[in-house]
């Protein structure tokens, strides 16, 4: 497909495939992954089962983030720049950050299946490499990686796990090596490493050198977002995410 330039791609190089999930910095790991030898961009925000069949057999790799700071970060970002789930769930921007992450935390629940509903209808049929992150006017250029079909059965989960497994979905299980977004730089040359995936000196210098990108605007840290209530609603919701990486409020 070429390179794009346009949005976070998923990434195939000859030792992997990087899969990009919305806030795991992905503006910062793309082009630095694009100096690799034979860097492809794949697609637009594509899930692992829409990988090209010659790419099946490669190592995945992907990003993992605290739950708790991926909401905080989410609910700063998508606001900003209007993502059209976000500007369905928060009522247009109206709803404070509790009630807006309450929402996105129970989605799966019945109280929500109106909203959900809503929200199914809105995303396009198919997302490809020209697929837009808000809301348009044109059915096919409003969304970023969320197909219709993806939101037919929503499970009773927090929308980070259930974004996390459908990115990286394989045969019902969560498939790929995963590094901590806490650690960023040394994950990205660990799992460079775990993939015998030799690192050009001008990729190693950009990585140390490069600052953060496409940060959301928002107070640092995360835990005087949460109220006891919320804080619990996210350990019980996305407890998947919490238990299998090891996460703690």
């Amino acid at each position: 497909m070429g390179r794009a330039g346009c949005g976070i791609q998923v990434i195939a190089t000859s030792t992997f495939v990087y899969i990009h999930t919305s806030r795991h910095a992905g503006q910062f790991i793309a082009p630095l992954l694009r100096m690799l030898p034979g860097a492809v961009d794949v697609g637009y925000h594509y899930p692992l089962r829409r990988l090209p069949r010659r790419y099946q057999a490669l190592p995945v790799i992907g990003f993992v983030r605290n739950p708790w700071d991926f909401y905080v970060s989410l609910f700063h970002d998508y606001r900003r720049k209007q993502q059209y789930v976000f500007q369905l769930i928060s009522e247009a921007g109206t709803l404070d950050f509790k009630a807006t992450i309450k929402r996105f935390l129970t989605l799966g629940e019945a109280q929500n299946r109106r909203l959900l509903e809503r929200l199914r209808q809105r995303a396009p049929l198919m997302v490809n490499r020209w697929s837009a992150p808000f809301l348009r006017r044109e059915p096919t250029r409003i969304a970023a990686g969320i197909e219709r079909r993806d939101l037919a059965a929503f499970p009773d989960a927090g929308y980070y796990s259930w974004l996390l497994r459908r990115m990286h979905d394989r045969d019902g299980h969560l498939a790929g090596l995963f590094g901590r977004f806490e650690d960023l730089k040394s994950e990205l040359l660990r799992l460079m490493a775990e993939t015998q995936t030799t690192v050009p000196e001008p990729m190693r210098r950009s990585l140390l050198e490069t600052p953060p990108k496409n940060v959301s605007p928002r107070e640092a840290g995360y835990r005087q977002y949460f109220d006891a209530e919320l804080r619990q609603l996210v350990a019980i919701k996305d407890h998947y995410v919490i238990d299998r990486f090891g996460y703690e409020f």
